[in-house]
């Protein structure tokens, strides 16, 4: 930039690091210049939007991410980003149709079958759920998220085998996966093996003390131990 203040690229790059490092004033300042450099370019107004859907500025993400369609309409990220952006506002049916859209730009985006199989989960369609979890684990053996997200449709199932396995495998594959040591913690307890519910959940909080949903699930095991001023601790 010191060089050429007329690169956009530059600008553009930078606003991303400065997103990353917590800068989101700088980020948008450099994303702002990006876009008054070149009006037309689609990359900024996603990562702008991106930036604005972190801010919770709901409605200036929105206006981004479509803009960028416009300008390039076969990128995928955007339909991904928008759809996250959807789902968020309860909008499902047009989340759905932004997933599928980037799918169908690129069918061999694992994230995209993982976002989908959530809002599936969300809508209570398992199966499809489940299929596109399938599919995600098929571009990417090495990601635990879709196995967490199979794991939580068993639980909701009762299919706690299954459950169990999902949750081992999220572990095996990311042994800092909080969230799968927590939710096999909850299947766990459902079956009253409460030393192997506290184990985990003692692990999940161990990687994650600030998350309140462990405390919670640890507070219900040891109510169910009778352990009650430990209870009303957590």
């Amino acid at each position: 930039i010191e060089l050429n203040s007329l690169n956009y690229t530059a600008y553009n790059n930078r606003g991303t690091v400065n997103k990353q490092l917590g800068k989101e004033k700088e980020a948008l300042d450099d994303y702002n210049k990006a876009i008054e450099l070149n009006f037309y370019y689609a990359s900024a107004y996603t990562n702008r939007g991106n930036l604005y859907s972190q801010m919770r500025k709901y409605d200036m993400a929105m206006m981004d991410f479509n803009k960028a369609i416009e300008l390039n309409p076969n990128g995928v990220e955007t339909y991904v980003n928008r759809g996250i952006l959807n789902k968020e506002l309860g909008k499902l049916d047009k989340a759905l149709n932004d997933y599928n859209k980037a799918i169908k730009l690129n069918p061999n985006h694992a994230k995209v079958y993982i976002n989908r199989g959530n809002l599936y989960s969300q809508m209570e369609k398992y199966d499809m759920a489940i299929i596109d979890y399938d599919k995600a684990i098929l571009l990417n053996p090495n990601n635990d998220i879709p196995y967490i997200g199979k794991g939580s449709i068993n639980g909701i199932l009762s299919q706690t085998d299954d459950a169990i396995a999902n949750y081992t495998k999220a572990i095996e594959i990311n042994p800092k996966s909080s969230i799968a040591y927590n939710n096999l913690a909850d299947i766990w307890l459902r079956l009253n093996n409460l030393a192997k519910a506290l184990e985990y959940v003692n692990k999940a909080i161990t990687i994650e003390n600030s998350e309140s949903i462990y405390f919670q699930t640890r507070g219900e095991i040891y109510k169910a131990k009778g352990l009650y001023e430990n209870a009303i601790c957590d």
